[in-house]
């Protein structure tokens, strides 16, 4: 019953995405305290994303997105990586 209050009212307030963005950011002492409130409500924990992350070119995000068996977004992320090198050519 205890922890189906504590789960409600982070549903409530809305802590429940930016506890799991928290827990996976690159901030190691936020992250592992979000990660102790996620599990503690009996939420799923993401991966904790490295610090290169922002560093990452379009071909390693695509190695990821297979990775993590993500692959019916690469399409997608090609078709838009696509698009935006035809816009900013355009506006050259």
């Amino acid at each position: 019953m205890r922890v189906y209050c504590a789960m409600q009212v982070f549903q409530d307030i809305g802590a429940i995405e930016p506890l799991k963005r928290l827990a996976s950011g690159v901030v190691q002492q936020a992250a592992r305290f979000a990660g102790q409130a996620l599990r503690l409500i009996g939420e799923e924990v993401p991966l904790k994303l490295s610090p290169q992350v922002p560093l990452w070119t379009s071909h390693d995000v695509i190695r990821w997105l297979h990775q993590v068996n993500c692959t019916a977004d690469v399409p997608v992320l090609c078709g838009q990586l696509i698009a935006a090198s035809l816009h900013c050519k355009a506006i050259r």
